[in-house]
């Protein structure tokens, strides 16, 4: 779905088709946000809803109350719940589904979705990366194997000139990056 020039879903796709052509299949890598993300940002608070408005309803009309201003409230509540959290999850599927890692030869670029009407767009030029850092925190990033890459380019900040949180198979994605930027380690 294209929305002007800026919400467009397919752009990862249509991007990593036209830098294969340019460079080859082996040479573009497209890095996406993990799935355990979409678990446990999205799906895991909707069931978390679901859940507890059934027993909600289960435990009202169960016991059943007299008024029917109860249950009128009850309904009123669970809408407005679910109307927030419609707002807060929409946002997060936009950041899960359209945030987004493109590795050439030539340089990683990082596109980064915030609603429906801002994108920014990071790039680096592979001459110009001084290191790759792999960031992973607490014991559920290790055992999934999700961490964040960070590129430094030359005299930079510490902070890292981009940063790709989420990553999945981490090591192995950094490994991939190395040959296709052409910093492989091996003789």
């Amino acid at each position: 779905m294209k929305i002007l020039s800026n919400f467009d879903t397919g752009h990862a796709k249509s991007l990593h088709n036209e830098y294969v052509q340019l460079f080859g299949e082996e040479y573009v890598i497209l890095i996406n946000k993990s799935r355990l993300i979409w678990y446990a940002t999205i799906v895991l608070p909707v069931g978390w809803f679901v859940l507890l408005a059934g027993i909600g309803a289960y435990a009202l009309y169960t016991y059943g109350f007299p008024s029917p201003i109860v249950y009128r409230a009850f309904w009123v509540l669970i809408a407005v719940r679910a109307i927030i959290l419609v707002a807060k999850l929409s946002a997060r599927y936009v950041d899960f589904k359209m945030d987004f890692l493109i590795v050439t030869p030539k340089e990683v670029m990082k596109y980064d979705q915030h609603g429906v009407f801002s994108r920014t767009a990071e790039k680096i030029s592979a001459d110009k990366i001084k290191t790759i850092t792999i960031k992973k925190e607490w014991f559920l990033a290790s055992f999934f194997d999700i961490g964040s890459l960070i590129f430094l380019a030359e005299g930079d900040s510490a902070e890292g000139d981009i940063v790709m949180e989420y990553v999945e198979s981490v090591e192995a994605t950094e490994k991939k990056m190395r040959h296709v930027l052409g910093q492989d380690t091996r003789l």
